[in-house]
């Protein structure tokens, strides 16, 4: 009830901790602890949903959703755009939603503290956004052909300079300007 009326979003959260129960471990002092809890719900979600015939769309949205449900976030702006990068924009936004349900779910334990934390991360990846903030290859302000002209033929040598390259604007090395990245991209070469 705490997400947004989404099927995928409810279906994630419906069986996010379902794998809980086989990881179970109890520390010296007999509180609980689920270690790789994420990875086997994420299976056996995987598996329940391949039976019930649910779409490929379904089943790897649901299974990024599971495997990164416990992920923390924090409100730094490289991290969030890392996350952006390798999950897309509209993933996190709904990493940011599951998160935000689970803890609303959970004990009252440190509850607000946790939720302050998600909206200051929510609200730079809001900011990241429409800032047209730099986070994809997509975004990047050179791209495949610019590295060929500069004489690199190598497509693997090309990923690797576009990479390097949208890390470098991620960590703010370098501005998202392609004369800036285009004199980075010759000192990779």
């Amino acid at each position: 009830k705490n997400t947004t009326p989404d099927e995928i979003l409810r279906i994630a959260m419906l069986l996010h901790d379902i794998g809980k129960p086989m990881t179970v471990k109890k520390d010296a002092i007999g509180v609980s602890h689920f270690p790789q809890h994420q990875k086997l719900s994420s299976a056996m979600a995987t598996t329940i949903l391949k039976r019930l015939r649910f779409p490929g769309y379904y089943l790897n949205d649901v299974r990024i959703l599971i495997e990164h449900h416990d992920d923390r976030l924090e409100p730094d702006r490289a991290m969030i755009k890392r996350y952006m990068r390798d999950l897309g924009s509209d993933m996190v936004s709904m990493l940011l939603d599951i998160q935000r349900a689970d803890i609303l779910a959970q004990s009252s334990y440190k509850r607000v503290e946790k939720l302050n934390i998600l909206d200051e991360v929510h609200t730079l990846y809001l900011d990241i956004l429409n800032n047209d903030e730099c986070y994809s290859l997509d975004t990047l302000a050179v791209n495949g052909k610019d590295i060929i002209h500069m004489g690199v033929h190598s497509g693997e040598k090309i990923g690797f300079i576009l990479n390097t390259l949208l890390d470098k604007v991620i960590d703010d090395e370098v501005e998202n300007i392609k004369d800036e990245l285009i004199a980075c991209a010759l000192t990779l070469i």
